[in-house]
């Protein structure tokens, strides 16, 4: 059958809609990529902000040596002195000399070589800053889990009452219970829905916190277990408080040498053209200087004292945060080992359904009392709750180990 003109003009638009419909359908039913950590981290690091952070510190610290090592300006002196007398005796001279300090001990160039060392201080400074903020992150990130991890719980616990209601509800009918027993559960439900709230509430504090370091608008579907990997200890340590001290020290250093040599620092060198009248006679003639400092003392000496004794500091700081990193680097594998021990018994969950659904058909059947299968449904809650708590913990420890070995900032 041919299309008449009008036919397909009305049918254009319409197919178009359709597809779009179909396509935006098959977006919105396609399942959500889930969120893992790393991403979560990538996020919070690459925002601009803090992209353009280590670059404005480095441009302060290569401004702030270019205004230590700045050179004056060359000066012009112009000098003329005129004799009276007659005009045998009349005299008079003119000089113009330009002078320059020049650097015979190289301060400057000393000077500039501390600013590798205070540049790799200011890398020191942000590589901490990244650390500290993937490892809030990361805890955030958990802590969502977490709050999840319970929310499932305290849903699943007020099913099972509602299955409880629904039975016990079953057995007024039958005439085999009376209505308080019913009330009873229904007073259960409305605990069970008051746990359920306050868990809500903490996993929207956990929510605000992740987002406000990720940026997110939406919230992401969350991926990734609660419990940590069962992998050793690879990582190699190291601590961006260590590398900091260590380039300040350097960079001290380098200051330090050079200020030294005060008789090396600062001549001047001066070249003019000089000018003498005396009567008829005119001569001309070529002014070279040079000035030197009378060194007979240090004058430095005072900055030199206070750039030493801060690199001693430093150097005894520098020691004592070693030691406090050996053992917090030592405590905190410790106790990563002892949590991950503590999930092995609560590894294996498999029996604890079925003792619920039998709990569930032993009550239907008349064979338990109420009590007893409420008393096997808080058991399960409480007995899940724990192995979250166990699962929380191991991960906690897992996550201060790696900010300590300075792992989950990765560029």
């Amino acid at each position: 059958m041919r299309k008449t003109p009008r036919l397909a003009r009305f049918l254009g638009p319409v197919m178009v809609g359709v597809l779009m419909s179909a396509s935006a359908y098959a977006q919105s039913s396609a399942p959500a990529e889930e969120v893992s950590v790393s991403e979560a981290v990538r996020a919070a690091l690459s925002r601009p902000p803090a992209e353009l952070l280590l670059e404005r510190r480095l441009d302060a610290a290569r401004a702030g040596v270019d205004e230590q090592t700045r050179r004056s300006a060359p000066t012009l002196s112009l000098d003329y002195e005129r004799v009276g007398g007659s005009t045998e005796l009349a005299a008079s001279e003119f000089s113009a000399v330009v002078e320059q300090n020049f650097d015979v001990s190289r301060w400057r160039t000393r000077l500039r070589q501390g600013l590798t060392h205070r540049e790799r201080a200011e890398r020191a400074e942000h590589e901490r800053w990244r650390l500290e903020t993937a490892h809030r992150v990361r805890v955030a990130f958990y802590e969502v889990r977490l709050h999840q991890a319970r929310l499932a719980e305290h849903e699943r616990w007020r099913a099972r009452l509602e299955e409880a209601l629904q039975a016990m509800q079953a057995r007024v009918e039958r005439g085999d219970a009376s209505a308080y027993m019913s009330g009873r559960v229904a007073r259960e439900l409305e605990l069970a829905a008051a746990s359920e709230a306050a868990v809500r509430s903490a996993l929207e504090g956990a929510w605000a916190e992740l987002t406000s370091h990720a940026g997110w608008e939406q919230r992401p579907e969350l991926g990734g277990a609660l419990e940590p990997s069962k992998g050793g200890d690879a990582a190699e340590p190291r601590s961006p408080d260590q590398a900091i001290l260590q380039a300040r020290i350097q960079a001290l250093g380098a200051e330090i040498d050079a200020v030294r040599s005060p008789w090396l620092r600062d001549w001047t060198v001066g070249v003019g053209y000089r000018q003498d009248r005396a009567g008829a006679l005119t001569g001309h003639g070529v002014i070279v200087a040079l000035s030197l400092p009378l060194a007979l003392w240090n004058p430095d000496a005072p900055r030199q004292a206070r750039l030493q004794a801060e690199r001693a500091a430093l150097q005894h700081e520098l020691e004592l945060v070693s030691q406090q990193y050996e053992r917090a680097l030592e405590g905190a594998r410790q106790r990563r080992r002892v949590a991950m021990q503590a999930l092995r018994p609560a590894e294996d969950a498999a029996a604890d359904a079925a003792l619920t659904r039998q709990a569930l058909q032993s009550f239907e059947a008349g064979e338990s009392s109420l009590a007893e299968l409420l008393d096997v449904y808080e058991s399960e809650l409480e007995l899940q709750l724990a192995r979250i708590e166990l699962q929380w913990e191991a991960r906690r420890a897992d996550l201060d180990l790696q900010r300590l070995q300075g792992v989950g900032a990765s560029r």
